[in-house]
């Protein structure tokens, strides 16, 4: 089976950005679900809850990334032959630039990332400065908000917290387009590795295990690590300053 010819017509096929986009939403979804069944359960300590959501959401990433390699290889893989899914391929749609997938991605697995117009970055300038005029609102009304309490017993903690809650706020969004970003790249070498993995396990009964795993996980462990990392600390911070608080939404009606 040819490595490069498999990843080719499979990027041109599919909006693989867009099928690793639904495969991140069910992560979240997973995520703030175990959160809540979590709180639901009595475990109220942030400082556990928090690494406990994220590692259950990584999970549920590896699940979904399992159910989408199902969907994609339905066909037999002992040819070594790939068909994809009807329902997966009804997903892909075209876009404004014409074709589906290939218009984000380059060729051959690489993200040189060509695919965005003139057009495209002009809007996108328009639509930024929209956002970031918004945000700048958003971010007066809570710095006037965080330089009263700082002016309050506990100010100073308060401060911390809502620092490290942004911090991880943005670190999930970073992960979240990072990894749409490169879903192109995660999602074929899964599939290739599962087919290739598949295929020698009928061959010589010795594999039991698909080398999917390996490939996904080397190439998201770090990502999801920082996402990790963040929230453990933010999660004790929050335990150690704010007790009281046992969801994000306490804190931010201390502030308020």
């Amino acid at each position: 089976m040819n490595r490069k010819r498999f990843i080719s017509s499979l990027r041109k096929r599919f909006s693989l950005r867009l099928h690793m986009t639904l495969i991140l939403l069910a992560t979240s979804m997973a995520g703030v679900l175990a959160s809540k069944l979590l709180l639901l359960l009595g475990l109220h300590n942030v400082a556990l809850r928090y690494p406990i959501t994220v590692l259950c959401a990584y999970l549920v990433f590896f699940v979904a990334i399992k159910i989408w390699l199902w969907l994609m290889t339905d066909a037999p893989v002992s040819t070594g032959n790939f068909a994809a899914n009807n329902l997966l391929g009804n997903l892909d749609f075209p876009l404004p630039g014409g074709g589906t997938g290939p218009s984000f991605a380059g060729g051959g697995g690489g993200f040189g990332g060509g695919g965005a117009s003139g057009d495209f970055a002009g809007n996108l300038g328009e639509v930024g400065s929209g956002t970031g005029n918004a945000l700048g609102g958003v971010g007066d009304v809570l710095g006037d908000a965080v330089g009263g309490a700082v002016d309050d017993e506990g100010g100073l903690a308060l401060v911390i917290v809502l620092a490290l809650l942004a911090v991880l706020l943005l670190s999930v969004l970073g992960v979240g387009i990072f990894l749409v970003w490169q879903g192109p790249a995660i999602l074929t070498e899964a599939a290739f590795d599962s087919v290739l993995a598949a295929s020698l396990v009928r061959s010589t009964k010795r594999m039991k295990e698909p080398d999917w795993l390996g490939s996904v996980f080397k190439a998201t462990w770090k990502p999801f690590a920082i996402v990790f990392a963040l929230a453990l600390v933010s999660g004790s911070a929050i335990h150690h300053y704010l007790p009281q608080a046992t969801r994000v939404l306490d804190v931010i009606h201390m502030v308020c």
